[in-house]
């Protein structure tokens, strides 16, 4: 899914909703995510959410002759429930 860059925030918007959605309505304990080294906007979305960071999987991929990472994220339910109740949304 390509979200566009409306207002640059779509991204942002979006993992926030479907990581809430998911802890309200799943027992989950964590949330992961991964993305790739050439993706620096998906990179800060995850971090400004409060994703931490876990590691990286070094050269996985090939792509226009460069070699790329993948870079691997969570979010633990805790997190979360710290940071609603932070932004008065809990």
């Amino acid at each position: 899914v390509r979200l566009g860059r409306q207002g640059g925030q779509l991204g942002s918007e979006a993992l926030r909703l479907w990581t809430d959605y998911l802890f309200e309505n799943l027992d989950l304990h964590r949330i992961g995510l991964a993305t790739w080294s050439l993706n620096p906007r998906m990179i800060r979305v995850a971090e400004k959410l409060g994703f931490q960071y876990e590691g990286r999987e070094r050269e996985l991929i090939q792509w226009r002759e460069r070699w790329h990472d993948r870079l691997l994220f969570s979010m633990l339910r805790s997190e979360w429930e710290a940071r609603r109740a932070d932004s008065g949304r809990g």
